[in-house]
């Protein structure tokens, strides 16, 4: 009769995060699509990265609410510009490892970690920011875009599938959503790099 009790105890605040995250987790929002100038700003930043290796993880919020994560970050709420994005992700900067979470128009906080992705078909060679990026796309609907610091090759992570991106197309589909190139039921395993 202690043992159950002893657990409840012990695991309490555990089980009441574990609760939490999943009442949140079903949870959905109305989604809002970012300005075309903020995307181009995203763009700008992110093809600025890539030439210089730096890398990065930015995630665009979509219906499903990411607070589980943007709690345990740094809060921004800031207007979304290619330098505060370089700026973030600059090497030797405090929040260079996490991800950033973008909703509508706004960066709404930096310093965010995911769930690694824990697939087994995935090459052995595939990095942590990689593998957090698939791993954000396979419980949520949100879109990642990922930028390698080894090649500053530039791939986006979307329905649990990681997409390697030729820099010249890589505008050209964020600001369409790439969901419109996406057909659900044709992709498959992309090239992870």
């Amino acid at each position: 009769m202690a043992l159950p009790i002893m657990i409840v105890v012990v695991m309490g605040p555990d089980i009441h995060s574990w609760l939490d995250s999943a009442w949140k987790k079903g949870q959905k929002t109305k989604y809002v699509k970012g300005s075309d100038d903020n995307k181009q700003a995203i763009a700008d930043a992110v093809m600025y990265l890539s030439s210089r290796k730096i890398g990065a993880l930015i995630t665009i919020e979509k219906h499903k609410l990411l607070d589980q994560y943007a709690e345990k970050a740094i809060v921004m709420n800031a207007e979304i510009s290619k330098e505060l994005l370089i700026n973030i992700f600059s090497p030797l900067t405090p929040l260079h490892d996490g991800a950033v979470i973008i909703k509508g128009n706004k960066i709404r906080c930096a310093g965010a970690y995911y769930v690694l992705s824990t697939r087994e078909t995935l090459d052995k060679t595939v990095g942590s920011r990689h593998r957090a990026a698939l791993g954000i796309s396979e419980t949520t609907d949100a879109l990642t875009i990922v930028v390698s610091e080894e090649t500053g090759t530039v791939s986006f992570a979307i329905r649990g599938e990681l997409i390697p991106v030729k820099m010249n197309e890589f505008k050209a589909m964020l600001l369409k959503e790439i969901d419109e190139y996406i057909n659900p039921e044709k992709t498959g395993g992309g090239k992870h790099e």
